[in-house]
């Protein structure tokens, strides 16, 4: 069996990616990696003048403010509010010295708009097989833009821009799944639901356009992408589900688990982690691709029993 990590590629952004991209709470965890290892955790705030500083036990990368931030270090400062998390200056990747661990559920989210050919411009319904069955370079690769002849994308070099790190900063944000935009319940399993049926995250934003419009007449973002990169340890048992509208695919181990191609209404699929023969206790990646691509409704809900274990933010 390959290293879990190993199939997905992941790099740190510059702090400048994520404007002025500090973030608050921060715990970490043994599994977090310097740089080159590709795993970011995020200190204590905006206070970091976030040395670069490798060791043992994780690094750092630069920022603005009081404070430092090493292997086994945190900052503290003080946010701004920016795409639903409190960003500060100052990001570091650190490691536990008491094994206590505060996971980390925030992804990127990138603003687009009609003017891009993959946004506002198909609506084939529910289409499986847009993406090849492994990441390349840590994101989801075009394998067809139209199974069985439903098209739902223009090319491979369009679809390669949804997730790409060099997107627009101006038109990048973070955002916490528990910042409390989504509401967060447990269901009779046990389960953790993150959800909302009016999924418009980026609404008001500065990159925001104007003149489209949702069911109820009011003025709605309906064209960006979101990417979540976390870790998990399997223990046996787990689901992941996700439910909702437009295109959503799930990897674990950089391995495609969840399809839900194509601009649709709302469409569900899960899968159980024991069909996947993973080894119990061992560390896994999964990361979750997500697109809103048209209106006129946007819905989300993401349903699992996962255990996350990446305090940090993971980039990619």
């Amino acid at each position: 069996m390959s290293n879990p990590l190993s199939s997905l590629a992941r790099h740190t952004l510059p702090v400048l990616f994520w404007p002025a991209l500090l973030l608050g709470t921060g715990a970490c965890s043994s599994n977090d990696k310097n740089a080159d290892g590709g795993l970011l955790a995020a200190g204590n705030g905006s206070g970091g003048s976030s040395n670069i500083g490798s060791g043992p036990t994780g690094s750092g990368a630069s920022g603005n403010g009081n404070g430092t931030a090493n292997g086994n270090g945190a900052v503290n400062g003080n946010g701004a509010q920016q795409g639903g998390i409190d960003v500060g200056q100052g990001v570091g990747a650190l490691a536990p010295t008491d094994g206590m661990c505060n996971p980390k559920l925030i992804g990127t989210l990138r603003d687009f708009g009609p003017e891009h050919p993959d946004f506002q411009n198909f609506n084939p319904g529910l289409v499986r097989g847009l993406v090849k069955d492994r990441l390349e370079n840590g994101v989801p690769v075009l394998a067809n833009s139209a199974p069985g002849g439903k098209q739902a994308v223009t090319s491979a070099l369009t679809f390669s821009e949804w997730y790409s790190l060099s997107h627009n900063a101006n038109a990048t944000y973070p955002f916490d799944l528990d910042s409390g935009y989504l509401k967060k319940t447990v269901d009779a399993s046990g389960r953790t639901v993150y959800e909302s049926s009016a999924f418009f995250p980026l609404d008001g934003k500065p990159s925001m356009q104007p003149g489209f419009k949702d069911q109820k007449g009011v003025e709605r973002d309906f064209h960006f992408t979101f990417e979540l990169n976390t870790t998990f340890v399997y223990n046996g048992g787990e689901v992941f589900a996700f439910s909702g509208d437009d295109d959503l695919w799930a990897f674990i181990d950089g391995k495609l688990v969840v399809d839900i191609g194509g601009v649709h209404g709302v469409e569900s699929d899960q899968v159980a982690l024991d069909t996947l023969k993973l080894t119990k206790g061992q560390q896994y990646s999964l990361s979750v691709f997500h697109a809103e691509r048209h209106t006129s409704a946007s819905n989300f809900k993401l349903t699992t029993s996962i255990t996350f274990t990446n305090c940090g933010v993971i980039l990619r």
